[in-house]
């Protein structure tokens, strides 16, 4: 056990990170959600619209991160092991910058049509970040939840094998019916981002474990 560890048996707990976890998935969610979004849009002028958003909610990501991190710096004793939040913290980050990612190839590779593997990844990973806002917000009282963080842990797991798949089963789609040559590189391109992003989700859940390992 350690010293950190041994001490939130003595010590008031610091509960000022719960409140920055809450607004990082608020502002997750959105993203994948403007994601969504994009991934449908007929018209250019929408897309680069919410390609901008996506790029303001990565932002905001990121300044919520950097307080996690001065946070960490200025507190005596954290709810977690200060690794482990630093950790938590830059996987989030992490997804966010991905996400970005695959709005910025989406709109410099410009296809010229987005693929209905583009909405189902999408919202896998749509659905993958509400899920984590529930696991996170079970942690705030993770003695009396355990029963529903393993069973939101077992979701979060599904839901990320289930985007495996589904962009498996896209790219083998895009190289075996796409004749365009061009065409079949712009798509392999974006597809090779989302499941980029789908990694990032995946070291998340490595993340969220890593802590929930410790505390119950």
């Amino acid at each position: 056990m350690t010293i950190d560890t041994l001490l939130k048996f003595f010590i008031p707990r610091n509960d000022v990170f719960y409140p920055l976890f809450d607004r990082d998935t608020v502002h997750l969610v959105s993203t994948a959600e403007q994601l969504k979004a994009l991934v449908i849009a007929s018209q250019p002028e929408e897309r680069f619209g919410m390609i901008a958003k996506i790029r303001e909610l990565k932002k905001e990501g990121n300044e919520v991160a950097l307080l996690t991190y001065r946070e960490l710096e200025n507190s005596f004793i954290t709810p977690f092991e200060r690794e482990d939040i630093h950790r938590f913290s830059n996987s989030l980050d992490g997804v966010f910058k991905s996400i970005d990612f695959v709005s910025q190839s989406i709109r410099y590779y410009n296809p010229a049509e987005l693929k209905y593997v583009y909405y189902e990844l999408a919202e896998s990973i749509y659905e993958i970040t509400l899920e984590l806002g529930i696991c996170i917000n079970y942690l705030k009282d993770a003695g009396a939840r355990k029963l529903e963080i393993f069973t939101s842990l077992k979701d979060l797991t599904a839901l990320r094998d289930k985007s495996r798949k589904i962009y498996l089963s896209g790219i083998a789609d895009v190289i075996e019916k796409e004749k365009n040559i061009t065409e079949m590189i712009k798509h392999k391109s974006i597809l090779e981002n989302f499941e980029k992003c789908i990694d990032r989700t995946s070291g998340l859940l490595v993340a969220l474990k890593a802590i929930l390992i410790k505390i119950l």
